[in-house]
């Protein structure tokens, strides 16, 4: 085995979190936080050994970024209120129980989901909030 692959497999395990492309919101925001921190380290010197790994990060939050930009434009194709809010729960992980804070139980949360009941304006201002989309994604 080269000595480059046997430093990165005794090295590589404590990060292993931090190197890929997050795949929701909260994995996002932590490497997001993780990139501001190490430019604040970095205090503009190209020459820091944590340069490299900055670039990395970089490219991941760019990566969730632009996948993120792409999802929420498909956003405009779904035909109902609830395809919009499922696939926007998808993307961030979220799971019926989370939802509750908007809609008051998780029955109501379910009705909505398989279009049984209409989200209201107060409600659809909430997920717009939440979601950083229009409120008419949700009517």
């Amino acid at each position: 085995m080269n000595v480059a692959l046997a430093n990165l497999e005794k090295h590589y395990p404590p990060i292993t979190n931090l190197l890929r492309i997050p795949k929701n919101e909260v994995e996002y925001q932590c490497l997001y936080d993780l990139m501001l921190d190490i430019v604040d380290c970095l205090e503009d010197r190209d020459d820091h050994p944590l340069e490299p790994l900055l670039e990395v990060i970089e490219l991941l939050v760019e990566s969730y970024e632009e996948r993120k930009d792409a999802d929420l434009l498909n956003l405009a194709e779904l035909s109902t209120p609830a395809e919009c809010l499922k696939f926007l729960m998808e993307l961030n992980g979220l799971k019926q129980k989370d939802m509750i804070h908007v809609f008051g139980s998780q029955g109501h949360v379910s009705e909505i989901l398989n279009a049984k009941r209409s989200i209201t304006a107060l409600q659809a201002k909430a997920l717009a909030k939440q979601f950083q989309a229009s409120p008419a994604v949700f009517i």
